[in-house]
């Protein structure tokens, strides 16, 4: 209680005209406006944080909407990097369903102005901590796993937050860079600057990593998507995933475009964003080095 009073108090004083305070250390609650919303965000800073070099690491939680113990999930790898991690609460009262898997890009085929896509919040949330550490230019990594996995996937393709890595943990479905399936599963329907050939490969060219958990692999998964359009992609998470990378590398190599995804196994891993986020290959996937 003390820990979340403190922190509604930091963003009153952020957000209100008074003095910046920092992001506690150990776990928190804070609250911020972002666009029309008042967004809640759990926090987690360790110990070894450095002012000057650690990174913001925002973690985006599934279906579950457990942004708590996703940000709980991180805090092992928090303490290893020395990142601060943020996981926003995205409620099911103003993102039912899809409203926030799929980013609210669409509604009934038709595309919603940008302020109003859950993708537009994610800046937002990225700059109100950055204001808070006082730190204009601070790395960012986004983690989203399962519904948050299809968020920070799709996200990636169309609005640039300047992260330094995007990790899409076991989604159950894709954005796969074709427009032969329409969105949310591919490129297929949008208004050409979204679903354009230039916006393909600008998607190609995004820093983004496929974290497959080797065991994510049920195709009778009570919670994967198997709407046709999903179904041409795999049978199952694992397939869905390997399937959307190996065409995005022979995309590229067939634009010779700039080509920046990667594909990082969680060996015997299934659907657990716990064992994601404490597997030994998780520090690689997220920060590009072996830990």
């Amino acid at each position: 209680m003390r820990a979340m009073l403190i922190g509604l108090l930091m963003v009153g004083t952020a957000y209100g005209g008074a003095t910046l305070e920092p992001v506690a250390e150990g776990s928190g609650e804070i609250s911020i406006k972002a666009g029309k919303y008042d967004l809640h965000l759990y926090t987690f800073k360790p110990k070894n944080y450095d002012p000057k070099k650690s990174e913001l690491l925002l973690v985006f939680h599934g279906k579950s909407r457990n942004a708590n113990s996703y940000r709980d999930y991180a805090e092992t790898i928090a303490k290893k990097s020395g990142a601060i991690v943020v996981a926003p609460l995205f409620d099911k009262d103003h993102f039912a369903g899809n409203a926030y898997g799929h980013g609210n890009m669409m509604a009934k085929g038709v595309l919603l102005p940008r302020e109003q896509w859950a993708f537009s919040l994610v800046p937002e949330i990225i700059a109100a901590i950055r204001k808070l550490e006082q730190r204009p230019d601070m790395p960012v990594t986004l983690f989203g796993h399962s519904q948050g996995g299809q968020f920070v996937g799709r996200m990636a393709a169309f609005v640039d937050v300047g992260a330094v890595n995007v990790v899409a943990a076991n989604p159950g479905s894709q954005l796969f860079p074709t427009k032969e399936l329409l969105y949310p599963y591919g490129f297929g329907g949008l208004p050409d600057a979204l679903g354009s050939r230039e916006q393909i490969k600008k998607y190609l060219g995004t820093p983004i990593t496929f974290y497959a958990g080797t065991a994510d692999n049920d195709p009778m998964h009570p919670d994967l998507d198997n709407k046709p359009e999903a179904m041409k992609q795999g049978k199952h998470r694992y397939e869905r995933a390997r399937n959307c990378f190996d065409l995005g590398q022979k995309l590229a190599k067939q634009e010779g475009c700039e080509f920046r995804w990667r594909f990082i196994e969680a060996a015997d891993v299934g659907h657990s964003a716990a064992k994601m986020l404490s597997h030994a290959n998780c520090f690689e996937a997220l920060f590009g080095k072996k830990q």
